[in-house]
């Protein structure tokens, strides 16, 4: 890890459980929480690290099968709201105070670091880390959003405090350099939950799109075509109708969205296994 990471995780906002603005945010959550039920497997009697965990209800599943769980996060806010939310007897929450993990080589034997590694400057750092801290034949498992439905290639992430987005032909060869194994997952969910996320990083892209075409002038607005404009158009009114919208908790559930390995580009989020 870095100082730039932990400078960018002060924009690391906490994911609550109890609240949601939107069905775009409910949807998110769901996403989220399926992949620590797909981690919480893996956990099964191990000693587990969640790099990343935010307000701990992941840290919180993965207890529910491992030996013990510690969550470790660079925002003091979402440490003291886990600290509060969360008391199973074998869970700990840690601030971590400097760029090197606070553990001794091998104190793991599985690593979740979910939704993080986008946020990341510096990902070499961040993986030697983690590598360093797993056992021999330790596992890692890593989410993170797919650029491929989210951004145009070269585009900067309309996200503002992620700093890359990866497609899976980008993620894959940067964990072999880590890992021996490394097994890659995308994320589907069935409609209309598909819908919505997709629908939600559309529009943010089209807004995106948007800016460099102010940017570039009047020239690349007449590449484009007056078509493409107005399905971009078309695209943030999408938006704006979805975010505008209560959500009802009643039309989604975590039994909607599922992993497999195949026609990883079109995949909501990517997921990858790595083993040490």
């Amino acid at each position: 890890m870095s100082d730039a990471l932990i400078r960018a995780a002060r924009f690391h906002g906490a994911v609550t459980t109890e609240r949601f603005a939107t069905e775009g945010e409910y949807c998110l959550y769901l996403m989220h929480r399926r992949a620590y039920l797909e981690a919480r497997a893996l956990a099964a009697g191990k000693r587990v690290l969640d790099l990343g965990c935010n307000v701990g209800y992941g840290t919180e599943l993965l207890s529910e099968t491992a030996s013990q769980v510690v969550g470790v996060d660079l925002s003091p806010a979402v440490v003291a709201a886990a600290r509060k939310r969360v008391h199973a007897p074998n869970v700990e929450f840690r601030l971590l105070p400097d760029p090197r993990l606070p553990f001794p080589d091998g104190s793991f034997e599985l690593v979740a670091s979910f939704q993080v590694i986008e946020h990341v400057p510096e990902p070499a750092s961040y993986l030697a880390e983690i590598r360093r801290v797993l056992v021999p034949g330790g596992h890692a498992i890593f989410t993170t959003p797919n650029a491929a439905i989210r951004i145009d290639p070269g585009m900067t992430p309309w996200n503002v405090d992620h700093v890359k987005e990866y497609r899976a032909r980008e993620l894959e060869p940067l964990l072999r350099r880590y890992f021996s194994d490394v097994s890659l997952k995308g994320l589907f969910a069935s409609e209309p939950l598909h819908s919505v996320e997709v629908a939600r990083c559309a529009a943010a892209r089209a807004k995106a799109r948007k800016k460099v075409r102010a940017w570039v002038s009047r020239r690349a607005r007449i590449a484009l075509g007056a078509n493409r404009v107005d399905q971009l158009r078309g695209l943030a009114n999408a938006l704006r109708r979805i975010e505008r919208r209560a959500p009802d908790l009643t039309r989604f559930s975590i039994e909607d969205i599922f992993y497999r390995t195949e026609s990883l580009d079109e995949s909501l989020d990517l997921l990858a296994v790595c083993r040490v």
